[in-house]
């Protein structure tokens, strides 16, 4: 095993006293070349995300006077993973063993302790937890067991060795200050809406790419760029008829396709977008004839989860169907 890790690997042999620095170099060696490999293929460092799971993993929420963690995980820039479990405690070697579940820190009721009004951001980033003490015959204390930990904080910077989770504006006393512009997040409990804006990056990896960092980079600026589509179809359109959908992410739309059948006549789709029903603005209007393209150009910055409302605002003629298409990119 030493010629795999060079530098980092244990042999042994019969009748070999095992020493507890063997122990500690195989452990150590586990992990770094796995985080080492981590950080190898990492991109961008960020929230481990899915279609699924996008809005709760890691997502930062608040009443006003505190604010909470979902549970999540996220890889940092070290190739090191943040996990965020449901509960407070961890299981560890022995799960009989009581002592070998120690405390994590608290994810909920967390407050900014903050006392001058002001951005601030909420980050989170690694550490190790400590468990376990053990005593050798010279009595002498040992921790014996060490677990993935993390620290919750609010800062006036973001975060350069951890992940940045969202930006907030506080007030003097320490709460969170309430939104005015519709774009931070809405306590659907309290009925208020706060300055709590989303900042997760999302944990990209180089997709096995080979090349230089230029190479690397000019691709994943043409990914970061790559146009995606939200569609709505309308069977038979009729004056009023409307779809709803949203978002998970904060996107740039470019522009409102659309597309119809028919005979004859025309179809014109409106999109409306707010951060809920009664607040909804007129975004985009677009009109076209059958068996043609039609495109309106938009080129707005979209909040995650915002409402978007598809509507038919008008048709005429015989159109048998049509579909509509909100482009956009990741932001």
């Amino acid at each position: 095993m030493s010629n795999i890790l060079d530098g980092y690997g244990s042999q042994f042999y019969p009748d070999q006293n095992v020493l507890a620095r063997d122990l500690n170099s195989i452990g150590f060696s586990n992990i770094k070349s796995f985080r080492d490999y981590l950080k190898a293929i990492t991109f961008q460092p960020g929230v481990i995300l899915s279609e699924i799971l996008e809005n709760a993993s890691l997502q930062v929420t608040t009443n006003g006077t505190s604010f909470d963690i979902a549970p999540g995980s996220a890889v940092d820039g070290y190739g090191r993973i943040i996990h965020v479990p449901s509960t407070v405690t961890v299981s560890g070697s022995l799960s009989n063993d009581p002592l070998y579940y120690p405390a994590l820190p608290t994810r909920t009721g967390v407050l900014t302790s903050v006392t001058v009004a002001g951005i601030y951001y909420i980050n989170i980033k690694y550490t190790s937890l400590y468990s376990d003490v053990r005593y050798d015959d010279g009595g002498t204390a040992h921790n014996t067991r060490v677990y993935d930990s993390y620290v919750i904080s609010v800062d006036s910077s973001k975060s350069i060795d951890g992940i940045t989770l969202a930006q907030v504006q506080c007030n003097a006393d320490g709460t969170i200050a309430t939104d005015s512009t519709g774009n931070g997040y809405y306590n659907s409990g309290t009925g208020v809406r706060y300055a709590v804006y989303d900042d997760r990056p999302m944990f990209e990896i180089q997709d096995g790419r080979i090349g230089d960092l230029v190479a690397l980079t000019s691709q994943h600026e043409v990914d970061l760029g790559e146009e995606i589509d939200k569609s709505v179809g309308f069977l038979y359109p009729i004056l009023g008829h409307a779809f709803y959908g949203r978002l998970p992410r904060n996107a740039s739309v470019k522009r409102l396709d659309l597309f119809c059948t028919g005979t004859s006549g025309n179809v014109t789709i409106q999109l409306y977008s707010g951060s809920a029903i009664g607040s909804l603005k007129l975004i985009g209007t677009v009109n076209t004839t059958p068996d043609t393209w039609t495109s309106h150009g938009l080129n707005l910055s979209y909040y995650a989860n915002h409402i978007l409302k598809f509507t038919v605002g008008d048709v005429t003629g015989n159109i048998t169907e049509c579909t509509a298409s909100l482009i956009y990119t990741r932001r």
